[in-house]
């Protein structure tokens, strides 16, 4: 596994949800791989989504709020 990187919030709205996903996923104590379980997205894609690099699909964000109990958080 390489090096976590720091997600920088502030510096696109991609960005800063990626953070916010990255921070509940990590608060309720899930792995990439735990979170996307039971959907139809691999580990990569939900990685790409905390980096910044990719929007999360409403599918996956109510399946994101379902897992950690975010209560439409992310939808």
């Amino acid at each position: 596994m390489g090096a976590r990187k720091d997600i920088d919030g502030s510096a696109s709205v991609p960005a800063f949800y990626g953070k916010e996903l990255r921070f509940k996923r990590e608060a309720a104590g899930r792995t990439l791989e735990q979170t996307v379980e039971g959907s139809f997205y691999g580990t990569s894609y939900l990685s790409e989504i905390e980096r910044g690099q990719r929007r999360m699909p409403v599918d996956l964000a109510r399946h994101v709020d379902r897992v950690l109990g975010t209560d439409g958080f992310f939808e």
